[in-house]
């Protein structure tokens, strides 16, 4: 192959690569926004404003909802990154990592094609804990918590 196309493969290479370490930022951010809010719910309790809770609650699902945009979105650039290393893999005959995330999915680059993946866990999680978080804001909205 000419030396564009090593450099084409180089940059998809590099671009999975920053996608990765964002996709593991977005995870670190999602764990450092659960526990912050905790506290600072945690926080409201303890100082007798619970009557703030379900806002709380309702901004932590938006955040959460974020994340999981976020995250799909990595995970839409990092398939046609696998896509497109894949294609040049195959045109090389070389056996590197996007062939064999490729044989991995049987074929498919699709990345939601396991019965249980990275991507479907993450997914599950971000989702999960909006979802929690907007009805955690309704029974808090109903049922309000009052310190004695």
């Amino acid at each position: 192959m000419s030396e564009k196309e090593d450099l084409i493969y180089n940059q998809i290479g590099e671009t999975a690569r920053a996608f990765w370490e964002w996709r593991h930022k977005v995870i670190s951010m999602y764990f450092l926004t659960l526990g912050g809010f905790f506290v600072f719910a945690a926080w409201l309790y303890d100082r007798s404003f619970s009557f703030f809770l379900p806002i709380i609650f309702i901004i932590l699902g938006l955040a959460n909802i974020v994340f999981a945009l976020m995250d799909s979105i990595n995970t839409r650039v990092l398939s046609y990154c696998y896509v497109a290393g894949n294609e040049y893999e195959t045109k090389t005959s070389i056996q590197g990592i996007f062939t064999r995330i490729s044989n991995h999915n049987n074929g498919n680059v699709n990345l939601f094609s396991s019965n249980l993946s990275y991507t479907k866990i993450v997914k599950i999680i971000y989702w999960g804990t909006a979802i929690t978080s907007f009805t955690f804001a309704i029974i808090l909205f109903l049922y309000p918590l009052t310190k004695e």
